[in-house]
């Protein structure tokens, strides 16, 4: 249902905005909590004319009225962006020379799009970022307030104003008109986001302004009641009763978090020192930006750069004596660091371990080894009813019904192992079983192993088409939901492979692509600090399958954070779709494969998936990923080292160009590359997609 309104005034629909102290002294009113920013296409608005308004209503009715009474100062923070566009449309650029306005319950406030917002940076990787604006309190009341944003009248029209939106759940305090009359919250972006505007009103309630000061000579040194100064001295440089001595040449710094400041007032930096010293602030990054001249220096209000520091110079042989700040702390919350390394309690003493084994009793299987006892029903539908973390001793599926085990896409619709096929019987095998599966329309058949060993659970799988016709499909195989070791399933770990590793327990979306352009160690882990031990999906892929590993931590109430990001030469057809769309509390895992074709009475199998317990965290699913790693590949002898060349060397892009007058050329190899590929992307594109057979993609190796 479209929700128009032609009022502009009309705020029937707005509800209580979620109002919270983040700091000492500082309350934030807001409807998001901006985890779920959803990109430049539906996470932001696409402003270049008057017309296109976005309005927010911020509802204070939840905000105590001795907080409203006590706040002095208001500052309505923006998620946002400004971009010239006029070199794509124009000869030559005309820069940010346009207006937009912010009107707070019908009070307007006029801006340039040069008056230090964020700009989008061509070319680059950019995103929105939050912008402040200096506001009167008596402008806005302890109840609901109608913020509206949008661009001036303006003949050319080329400078956009990006507004960002969070695409997380609405909670129906934002609304669009595109056309300046049709107010609508259906959608929030022409491309068809939805969700909140990313705006909010900070309320300060003290007085945040503060002085610190070093002096090396002093006992203690560091005169800073409210923690602002991180590090204060020199590498090598002695200090006396009269401070700190600095050879010609030598720096000393003294260093804040970026964040410290209040970018909306100045800094003010005071230095005493014997003998010639020259200073620099140190940017965001703690690189010394150009020098100053002078001991004193205010840095602007409103400032866009962040400072992290300074660092005083001696020009010739100096004593440092003091170094004294004075500003107004920055009014926003920081963010938490991620605590990569949590404390790992003991697990619960065990019994010895019994032997693997599987025991088949009517309409139940019950599989058991060291680590994990799983249990399936095979009454009609095969679903996984339990999963037993012996290390734990904690029974990890917190929504059995939700567990999928495989999901097959074809076409548009998506077609679950649990819920979709039948299960036309079972035949029992070595500490396992064997699940003939069915599905009627498209005509597909699974059959599903399930065995355990000393190690854990291992699932395999083999899907056939059992039409008459080819059939495409897409296969996430294993499919894991509502995992948990914690009590609370919010308090649980996770680990994704990406990078040197995502070690985190923040709700949160991660699909990244293994082959192609990355490849992933192959296990995800989720474990318990508290329990001591969590559990391990692998994927024994010797093979390196194209796939996709997708995880996702989903805490009701809570956003996540959205590194849903794939990165194949494909065409999308052919990507492996997100999977891990059910809003189920727990961390939930995925091996998502790409898009095949198979004829009738063909088959594909994915690699095998094995589900472990372990104690203590991830290390140890890392390490018997390792050491299946090791048993599968060989692995060049330690120590060693890679030889001064380069893998392949893709030269050329037109066809004849690697093969002429009968024989393939050999003078195009560089003395750094050992091996040349013999196929132009012209040429490979013509087979396909690159999921084709890969013995029709033909290339070849020279030695260099």
């Amino acid at each position: 249902m479209v929700a128009l309104m032609t009022v502009a005034g009309s705020t029937a629909w707005a509800v209580p905005s979620i109002v919270e102290q983040v700091t000492d002294g500082v309350y934030v009113a807001r409807d998001e909590d901006g985890t779920a920013w959803g990109g430049w296409s539906m996470g932001v608005t696409h402003m270049n004319s008057s017309p296109y308004m976005a309005k927010k209503i911020l509802d204070l009715s939840d905000l105590p009225e001795g907080v409203w009474d006590a706040a002095r100062e208001v500052r309505l923070s923006v998620y946002m962006s400004v971009r010239d566009y006029s070199w794509h449309d124009l000869a030559e650029a005309n820069g940010l020379d346009e207006a937009f306005e912010v009107i707070i319950n019908g009070k307007v406030h006029n801006y340039p799009t040069n008056c230090g917002a964020p700009v989008y940076q061509e070319g680059g990787l950019t995103y929105p970022e939050w912008y402040d604006f200096v506001l009167p309190k008596d402008e806005f009341a302890r109840g609901v307030n109608e913020i509206i944003i949008h661009k001036t009248e303006s003949d050319k029209n080329d400078d956009y104003l990006y507004l960002g939106i969070d695409n997380g759940p609405a909670r129906g305090n934002s609304s669009v008109t595109f056309d300046g009359t049709n107010w609508r919250q259906d959608e929030l972006t022409i491309p068809g986001g939805n969700g909140e505007y990313m705006v909010r009103l900070h309320l300060i309630t003290k007085d945040l302004s503060f002085e610190a000061k070093w002096t090396p000579g002093a006992t203690p040194p560091l005169d800073d009641p409210v923690g602002v100064i991180l590090y204060a001295g020199a590498r090598d440089a002695q200090v006396s009763a009269d401070g700190l001595a600095l050879a010609a040449g030598q720096s000393a710094r003294v260093e804040w978090h970026p964040q410290a400041f209040d970018q909306l007032r100045p800094v003010e930096v005071a230095i005493e020192a014997d003998g010639p010293v020259s200073y620099a602030w140190l940017d965001e990054a703690g690189e010394p930006l150009e020098p100053v001249e002078g001991l004193t220096q205010a840095l602007p209000a409103n400032r866009a750069e962040r400072t992290s520091g300074l660092q005083i110079t001696a020009v010739e042989v100096a004593t440092l004596r003091s170094v004294a700040l004075t500003g107004h702390a920055d009014f926003h919350p920081r963010p938490t660091p991620i605590d990569m390394a949590p404390v790992i309690s003991p697990c619960p003493p065990m019994e010895p371990p019994r032997p693997p084994s599987c025991e088949i009793t009517g309409t139940a299987a019950t599989l058991t080894s060291p680590s994990v006892r799983c249990t399936f029903s095979t009454d009609g539908k095969l679903r996984m009813t339990s999963l037993v973390n012996e290390y734990a001793a904690t029974e990890m599926l917190r929504s059995p019904e939700d567990v999928l085990l495989f999901v097959v896409e074809v076409g548009e619709e998506r077609y679950a192992g649990s819920r979709d096929f039948t299960c036309e019987g079972v035949t029992a095998t070595a500490n396992g079983f064997v699940a003939d599966l069915t599905l009627a329309d498209p005509a597909l058949a699974a059959k599903l192993t399930a065995t355990v060993d000393d190690e854990g659970l291992r699932l395999g799988m083999v899907l056939s088409n059992a039409g008459d016709a080819p059939v495409d499909f897409k296969l996430a195989f294993p499919h894991l939901t509502g995992l948990a070791v914690s009590d609370d399933a919010a308090d649980d770990y996770y680990f994704y492979p990406w990078g040197g590793g995502i070690i985190a327990k923040r709700p949160a979306l991660i699909r990244r692509s293994y082959g192609d352009y990355e490849a992933m160690y192959q296990v995800m882990d989720v474990f318990s600090p508290a329990k001591g031990a969590g559990l391990s999906v692998r994927a024994d892929d010797s093979e390196g399958w194209h796939k996709t590993l997708a995880l996702r931590k989903h805490v009701p109430g809570r956003g996540e954070e959205n590194a849903d990001r794939l990165r194949m030469r494909v065409r999308d057809e052919f990507k492996p779709a997100n999977s891990l769309t059910q809003d189920v509390e727990g961390v939930a895992v995925a091996y998502e494969y790409q898009r095949r074709t198979r004829e009738p009475g063909a088959s594909f199998a994915p690699a095998t998936a094995v589900i472990a317990g372990h104690p203590g965290d991830w290390h140890v699913a890392m390490q018997r990923y390792a050491d299946w790693a090791h048993e599968v590949w060989q692995f060049r002898p330690w120590p060693s080292k890679l030889r001064t060349c380069h893998n392949m060397m893709a030269a050329g892009w037109g066809t004849g160009y690697l093969f002429r007058d009968g024989a393939y050329r050999t003078d195009i190899i560089k003395p750094r590359t050992d091996c040349i590929e013999l196929m132009s992307w012209w040429d490979w594109s013509k087979l396909g997609p690159w999921s084709a057979p890969m013995d029709k993609l033909k290339f070849a190796v020279l030695d260099a």
